[in-house]
């Protein structure tokens, strides 16, 4: 017999489970429909509106503007750069650890072999 909390509002038995499933499912559409509403009014915004230009400084001359710029690139550069060497600092320090591995394996090897021999 079912409990009374397991009871549905027209007298039927009600699954958990199924009650459940059917609520991720209505956040599953809702989720969807969202999405699609959101990319949609984002897509026809940009379409009408367009993007947002960056305004620049009235008192900041052209060849200020082309410094920054020109620093940015720098910075950018820079930035491949050490990334660049701490990425073949990583490679050489694998390198070393797996020689290092490798030598004491032989080692062990040369040493179980030694001790056969006897």
């Amino acid at each position: 017999m079912a409990e009374p909390d397991e009871v549905a509002s027209d007298g039927t038995e009600a699954d958990d489970s199924s009650n459940y499933r059917e609520e991720e499912t209505a956040k599953t559409r809702v989720h969807r429909k969202w999405a699609t509403f959101k990319s949609s009014f984002q897509k026809k915004a940009e379409e009408v509106l367009g993007w947002k230009e960056k305004s620049h400084k009235p008192w900041i001359s052209h060849n200020s503007w082309a410094t920054i710029d020109d620093r940015k690139k720098l910075k950018q550069k820079i930035e491949v750069t050490k990334s660049e060497r701490i990425k073949e600092t990583k490679r050489s320090i694998r390198r070393d650890k797996r020689k290092w591995i490798d030598d004491l394996i032989r080692e062990a090897e040369e040493a179980a072999n030694t001790i056969k021999d006897k």
